[in-house]
């Protein structure tokens, strides 16, 4: 009995020496401590996200879709009634070009690859003067700037985060996809929400619900009335018109900062998991006395040169218009020396 209420009393003892020993290394900290104790929490929550991918697409899709019918229904013809006929072009116009590029970026970010490292027996001496990590996970030799990413457990390369709105990672090959369709869904839900505004006010300093269907010889509202709908047309017309309109407002601010976000990464040439690890290294060597260096980082216009892929001839044709051009590089060796060499040598041309 005495032996087994010692041996109770030794487990507290044990307990505390166990955590000691994980902070008796100077890499393994108060932080590393709770990083280990929430990792199951972390599992939990990455599992939860894999599964629920799917009904996040979903999400966007019908979400995406409501707005563009409520615009066809309730926007589009209250512009045709009270504007000229260039403004009503002018909208047509610039509604579509945003929607056209809002559904091939959104399509090709979620259905592209964001790229894995290949593998190979033989690396070419090109890859091999590069340093490769090693990933723990996936125990396979990883190119620099490639994280493991735990929700689809693969190696990703350039990788920048998971987007549960895409169901994939955000890496590579898909990096430029996933923030122009961040741009133009920005820039549609603004335009939606300055058009809408006006009708919004105008709806509630009015007695009148919506728009007056007498008179009227457009189609839809033609339709409307031989269809016996006008009243229940009439009914839903002003609260369809303040739902699309606060929705607008509700993404145009989160996805505004989102995507000022990412911005302000690209101008550093950076990414969202190297900011992280790139303040810790600069903290530690800034302990040292020395300044941390992004080697990856070639001034801000030509980060954005090499984010979009405005090189070898591609204009801004490229960016304005749907384009499936490849980034550059083929995201093992980060090397952009020829370009840069190619910016000089203008550069002295343009002086002489």
């Amino acid at each position: 009995m005495a032996r087994g209420a010692m041996r109770w009393l030794q487990y507290p003892k044990v307990f505390w020496l166990t955590v000691a020993s994980q902070l008796h290394n100077e890499n393994r900290d108060v932080e590393w401590l709770l990083r280990q104790i929430l990792y199951p929490i972390h599992v939990l929550f990455n599992t939860g996200l894999k599964y629920a991918g799917p009904g996040f697409v979903v999400a966007v899709i019908m979400l995406t879709s409501a707005v563009v019918v409520d615009w066809y229904l309730f926007l589009m013809p209250t512009l045709v009634m009270h504007d000229s006929l260039p403004a009503i072009v002018a909208h047509f116009a610039l509604s579509h070009y945003l929607l056209a590029n809002i559904v091939f970026h959104y399509w090709k970010a979620w259905r592209t690859p964001a790229g894995r490292p290949e593998y190979v027996q033989d690396a070419t001496e090109e890859k091999t003067r590069h340093s490769w990590g090693w990933c723990r996970k996936c125990l396979q030799p990883k190119p620099p700037r490639t994280h493991h990413c735990s929700v689809c457990n693969i190696c990703v390369l350039k990788m920048d985060h998971h987007c549960p709105w895409l169901n994939n990672c955000i890496g590579h090959r898909n990096h430029r996809y996933f923030w122009m369709f961040c741009i133009y869904m920005w820039l549609g839900v603004v335009y939606v929400s300055l058009t809408s505004l006006p009708m919004v006010i105008e709806d509630y300093n009015n007695n009148t619900r919506g728009i007056v269907l007498e008179g009227r010889s457009m189609w839809l509202y033609n339709l409307v009335q031989e269809a016996g709908l006008d009243a229940m047309y009439a009914r839903w017309e002003r609260p369809f018109r303040l739902a699309i309109f606060l929705l607008a407002v509700g993404v145009m601010l989160g996805l505004g900062a989102l995507t000022i976000w990412h911005s302000v990464l690209i101008s550093q040439g950076t990414t969202s998991i190297e900011r992280h690890t790139n303040r810790s290294e600069a903290k530690r060597l800034a302990r040292q006395g020395k300044e941390f260096v992004n080697p990856y980082s070639c001034g801000i216009s030509m980060n954005w040169r090499l984010f979009l892929g405005m090189v070898n001839g591609r204009s801004w044709r490229h960016i304005l218009l749907p384009s499936s051009h490849h980034p550059v590089g083929d995201g093992h060796v980060w090397d952009y020396s020829k370009y840069l060499d190619g910016v000089s040598r203008r550069a002295k041309a343009h002086d002489v």
